[in-house]
């Protein structure tokens, strides 16, 4: 099976996804369907924030900046320690265990961020 695309208008055309453009969510008969991993493409203009990111369930994730300026706020669930990660220059990453922080976003200028969290949640 071979898919060509834009993730751009995938996420435009489906907002209820939220931007994410692979995973357990995407229709089993979809190349893009996987219960493995999820992917989201995220493209945030300048001073959005997103607050209150957390999980209740065991994933990893590795977030990467193609574009633009972002930061992650962390706050560690045992000590309540709180780290600033600012993605700054193109392939800029920071990779965490979702369950171990909480964590907020926010885009510093417009940006574009790929977001890779595994295993895929429902």
């Amino acid at each position: 099976m071979i898919a060509i695309g834009n993730f751009h208008k995938d996420v435009e055309n489906n907002p209820d996804r939220k931007g994410w453009v692979i995973g357990t969510f995407i229709e089993d008969d979809s190349i893009f369907h996987s219960d493995e991993f999820e992917v989201k493409w995220a493209e945030h203009n300048k001073g959005y924030f997103k607050e209150g990111l957390k999980t209740n369930v065991s994933t990893k994730t590795v977030t990467f900046l193609v574009s633009g300026k972002f930061q992650i706020n962390f706050t560690d669930n045992a000590d309540g320690h709180l780290e600033k990660v600012i993605l700054s220059k193109l392939g800029d990453y920071v990779s965490y265990d979702a369950s171990a922080c909480d964590h907020s976003a926010e885009a510093l200028e417009d940006c574009l961020v790929v977001v890779f969290r595994w295993p895929s949640m429902r």
